[in-house]
């Protein structure tokens, strides 16, 4: 289709040149239409007539040109487009739940309509819409209840959630990511720093149907603009118009635009007169049960959401027990979203030799988005939500389960899971085994991959979507390879094997973890008595110290491999050291650049505020080259991990 398009717009462009320098030509003598003998007896034709006869000839022609783009935009099959931007919308929707609420409960307008998740709802139309309340004092609860569990101005809150798409997308498979969602306030707006610690299936990660990477990634996300930044140092950056444009190509969905679209020209919400009693009477009827097993009529109020024509996008029901909200039901109909070309065009109309118009022009159509419904679940009355499900078409198509952590500085908050159980690690382990065992041709540790794959899923109650999906995806890399069919479990049916512990590791494997350890930490260590000797410190007795710390740093490192403390570090059979002389170089560049900005900022503080200051400044200084060079060595160590033996 692509391709077609492609050759119609090339053919078009060309007709419209070459019809413009032809008549251009013939007008100025150097075409056929001058060199022809008049017609005997025909009156000649006034210049300005025949010019204006040529302008709208020329007109004419572009807006042909112009109904040709159009066309070929909306014939276009937009199918694989919308399930794209479905699936990246349902796993980015945490992080919207959390700043919509954060904009209602603390915004600067006391009165913020209590608009949440209407990423899911946007139309990228022209002129905001107005939401509506049966009850003038549902808005200010319902406030409330969001203002419990959001960060207020000058305060951070932190949250886990995991959320995960139930249906494949073509020949990708259903993602599930994990998010810990650190939310505040900078310049009177909501920032959210989210960070993907994992995400599924592990079996084949450029199978899923995500459009980041899936070995971890963080993204910041503030009111003008998004960055992102992924554990090798990949980084992107955008800064956002006031009202971008959806321009998507018809196979692929941008992330970013799943955040920059709160900025569409709908999303201005403006809060309007109660709803008529007809209007809610229709949104539940009489002594209907809502989602949550509640009578409608006693225990819920009613919330619409309207365009500037009046018609309804959305209606909510927020169900409530003894006057708190314990959760919501929403529903909107089919809506259409306005897309345009991903390459717009100019249009320069000439006559005579003289430039006429220029004119940009970037086709555009109205793609159509399905009917949804979704419910955001508490535990108890006035809780935080601890559950969010859409459904697509009727169909349910995405879950999420949410954790409200208490601080964001309690470390035990964040951490309360044990590395060895948490699903970032069994996830990071599960996919470093399967890789080493598709690259070596090893059937047994395919069998051990799957082993500890079912294991992953049984340990934290996965959906079974998931599961389906990487017995899927592991079977189809395996015959890939040449290896055959995936091998059959030995002991019964899948859940069963997921009880199983995996063997023990051989003890050639931690000896070479260990080996290939020292190699990168006998390196780190070289590195940074280079980067201290180009300081020339002298008498500076900070070195020695430095060094000390590093050295600890690097063995209780090294204590952990071949333990239950950091599955991702270790490694699924042994393999030959890596190349000490490649290390250093890599290394190299790194340390002593960390070396050099902190000593850098040091001096600065120093300078500005003080000796006493700069002497404090200093020592994190020291502490955060020891972090970088840590964190140098422990890359390298995962780049010997992660490269084929031989």
């Amino acid at each position: 289709m692509q391709r077609d398009t492609k050759r119609r717009l090339q053919a078009a462009t060309a007709m419209a040149c070459c019809l413009s320098a032809a008549l251009a030509g013939g007008w100025t003598g150097t075409g056929n239409a001058t060199d022809a003998p008049a017609a005997a007896g025909a009156a000649a034709e006034p210049p300005q007539d025949a010019v204006d006869r040529l302008r709208a000839e020329v007109e004419r022609q572009a807006a042909g040109l112009r109904e040709e783009l159009d066309r070929a935009e909306r014939e276009q099959d937009w199918g694989e487009l919308v399930r794209r931007k479905l699936v990246t919308d349902a796993i980015l929707a945490p992080l919207h739940l959390v700043r919509d609420a954060m904009r209602a409960a603390h915004g600067p307008d006391p009165g913020a309509p209590v608009d949440l998740l209407r990423s899911l709802r946007i139309e990228w139309r022209a002129g905001p819409v107005a939401e509506r309340w049966c009850d003038a004092a549902a808005a200010a609860s319902a406030r409330d209840w969001v203002r419990a569990w959001t960060p207020a101005p000058g305060d951070s809150r932190a949250y886990r959630v995991r959320v995960a798409a139930e249906h494949w997308t073509g020949d990708d498979a259903p993602p599930l990511a994990e998010w810990e969602i650190t939310a505040q306030w900078a310049d009177g707006a909501p920032a959210i720093e989210a960070r993907c610690t994992s995400m599924l299936p592990v079996s084949d990660s450029r199978r899923i149907a995500f459009p980041l990477p899936a070995d971890g990634f963080t993204i910041r996300w503030g009111e003008h603009g998004a960055s992102y930044v992924d554990p090798a140092g990949r980084t992107h950056d955008e800064r956002w118009p006031a009202a971008p444009i959806f321009n998507n190509p018809p196979d692929s969905y941008a992330a970013f635009d799943g955040l920059r679209l709160a900025r569409s020209p709908d999303d201005a919400v403006a809060s309007g007169t109660a709803a008529p009693a007809g209007e809610a009477a229709r949104a539940v009827a009489p002594g209907q049960t809502g989602e949550l097993g509640r009578d409608a009529d006693n225990a819920r109020w009613d919330r619409s959401v309207a365009r500037p024509d009046g018609s309804v996008v959305r209606r909510e029901r927020w169900l409530r027990v003894d006057g708190r909200v314990v959760g919501i039901e929403s529903e909107q109909d089919a809506r259409r979203v306005v897309h345009h070309a991903p390459q717009g065009v100019e249009l320069v109309t000439e006559v005579d030799g003289s430039e006429t118009s220029r004119a940009p022009h970037r086709s555009s159509t109205e793609v159509a988005m399905p009917a949804m419904r979704w419910t955001l679940d508490a535990d108890a009355p006035g809780r935080a939500p601890t559950r969010w499900t859409l459904w697509v078409d009727g169909r349910r198509f995405a879950s999420a389960e949410f954790e409200t952590l208490p601080s964001v500085g309690n470390e035990s908050a964040v951490a309360s899971e044990t590395p060895d159980r948490s699903l970032a690690a069994g996830a990071t382990s599960a996919r470093q085994l399967v890789e080493r065992a598709i690259s070596t041709h090893s059937l047994p540790l395919v069998q051990d991959a799957m082993l500890a794959i079912d294991r992953l899923y049984a340990e934290h109650s996965l959906p079974q979507a998931q599961r389906d999906a990487e017995r899927r995806l592991l079977a189809e890399r395996v015959s890939a390879a040449g290896m055959g069919e995936l091998p059959a479990p030995a002991d019964g049916p899948p859940d069963a094997d997921s009880t199983r512990e995996l063997p023990p590791p051989d003890p050639r494997t931690g000896e070479s973890m260990r080996v290939a350890w020292d190699v990168c930490a006998n390196e780190a260590i070289g590195c940074l008595a280079d980067a201290l000797r180009k300081r020339d410190l002298g008498e500076d007795r900070s070195a020695a110290p430095m060094r000390r710390e590093l050295r600890a740093r690097l063995d209780a490192v090294r204590a952990m491999l071949g333990t239950d403390r950091a599955p991702h570090l270790d490694a699924a059979l042994a393999a030959p050291p890596p190349d000490a002389v490649a290390i250093r170089r890599r290394m190299k560049s790194t340390v002593e650049a960390a070396a050099a900005r902190e000593s850098r900022r040091s001096e600065v503080v120093r300078e500005l505020l003080g000796d006493e200051l700069g002497d404090a400044r200093r020592t994190t200084a020291e502490r955060r080259t020891v972090d970088a060079i840590v964190h140098a060595a422990t890359n390298e160590y995962l780049r010997w991990i992660s490269t084929p033996p031989g």
